[in-house]
Formats: structure tokens, sequence, C-alpha cells
């Protein structure tokens, strides 16, 4: 079982060693605002993606989701979180760029909680990924069609009470190295790049996560920290 997360309050001061991690909660969970209370806090694109959304929940998360992020990355680069500009890549992988591209950054979410993961120097490039853990029908089927043979087969023999959570242990890690590498799920791996480093947590009860990096410190010399409240109106 992976360790627990045992997440702290965010100081009031940051620094961001290099080599070092940080990783961010955010709780979707209390996305009880409308989302346009969220506005000050999103960047025109996230505005007008949150206005797309027909689902009311899901423009409530989408729009506490995206202010978390934008706070996060405002409290590093000491600007207001609206004017956190993104761009994507290629391959859709976003990024900060120009005098902002020394922050690396992986976003995830899964029902209710996002995860920010956050990183800075050589060899920064990282990745995060969160599911939590419900049934998947046709599970076994899904594993093969995605995972490589030895994983495949580690679940076929696990226990079945066992399997679910092995499933989705697998899953996380695979998006976790998809993002890091930013060239989509099916790419085959570069031959001159060596597979990154993973580590799994715990985020929350009954969720699963993976961290994917060249290299991770010591899982105990992570900085893990927890944004719980958000108030718009603070950063107006």
């Amino acid at each position: 079982m992976p360790p627990a997360v045992i997440w702290q309050a965010p100081p009031g001061y940051l620094a961001l060693p290099v080599g070092a991690l940080h990783l961010w909660r955010i709780s979707l969970s209390g996305a009880d605002l409308e989302p346009d209370a969220y506005w000050p806090l999103l960047n025109a694109e996230q505005r007008s993606r949150t206005q797309a959304l027909r689902d009311p929940r899901l423009r409530a998360r989408y729009a506490r989701g995206r202010a978390g992020l934008n706070l996060i990355l405002a409290r590093y680069l000491q600007r207001p979180p609206a004017q956190i500009e993104t761009q994507r890549t290629p391959n859709g992988k976003p990024k900060l760029c120009g005098a902002d591209a020394w922050l690396r950054f992986s976003f995830t979410h899964s029902d209710g909680i996002a995860l920010v993961a956050l990183s800075c120097g050589p060899q920064a490039e990282l990745g995060v990924d969160c599911e939590r853990i419900r049934p998947r029908p046709h599970l076994l089927a899904i594993a093969r069609r995605l995972f490589d043979p030895e994983t495949c087969a580690e679940l076929e023999s696990a226990p079945p009470n066992e399997r679910l959570e092995r499933f989705y242990w697998a899953w996380t890690a695979l998006e976790a190295r998809v993002k890091w590498d930013g060239r989509g799920l099916f790419a085959p791996p570069l031959p001159q790049m060596p597979p990154p480093q993973i580590v799994h947590v715990v985020p929350a009860a009954g969720y699963c996560a993976a961290i994917a990096r060249s290299r991770l410190p010591p899982l105990a010399d992570w900085s893990v920290f927890a944004l719980d409240r958000l108030d718009p109106s603070a950063h107006a």
C-alpha cells in the first residue's frame, strides 16, 4: 500500500529549491460557490471554458480547480492569479513560458480533489496523476490494451480483492509517465530517454496518485501543502 500524504498548511513564504518537489492538494468537494465567484482568480481562457461546461457541478469544480491552480502558481511567480498564463505543447502538455518557464508543474483532478506537482532546475519535467478508486468493469481487458505484458501478468495473478487497487496503481503510473513525457498515451518511449522514477502516494482515503520525474527526492523530503479554502474576494 502506498504511504498516505500528511498534508500541511502552506507557509506564508515559499521557496522551491532546485531538485525539490512540492505537491499541493486542492479540495474540490467544497465547490459550493457559483462558478462566476471564482472569476477574479481565472484568466480569460479559463473563464471561457467554465462558461462552455453545461453540467453545473462540473462547471463549479473546473472553476475551483483552475482557481486553486492559479493561486498556487501565483505564490511562486509573484503575480496576481488571473495573470497566470499557460500554453500547450503540440502534444497538449501545459507549460509556463517566457520568464516563468523556470517553474515546471503538472495538474490532475479526480472527483473531489486536484493535485499540483511543482519542480525546477535540470530534469525538472514531471507528471502527476490522481484517480478515485472505483469499480471498473472489464478491468483486465483494459489492462491488456494499455499496460505492458509484465504489468498485465501481475494483475492477473493478484488476489481478486487486491486487483482493483493494483489496477489503479498501474493506471496512475502510466498517466504520470505520459504527462512527464508529454508525447501522448500511445507514443513509444524515446530510446535516448531513460524511464522516469515513479512514486505512489495516497492523497486521500479512496484515492491513488503517482508522481513521475527523472529523479525524485525521498518522500520524506517532499513539501506537501493543502489548499482547502479559496477566497476569491481576497484576490479580486
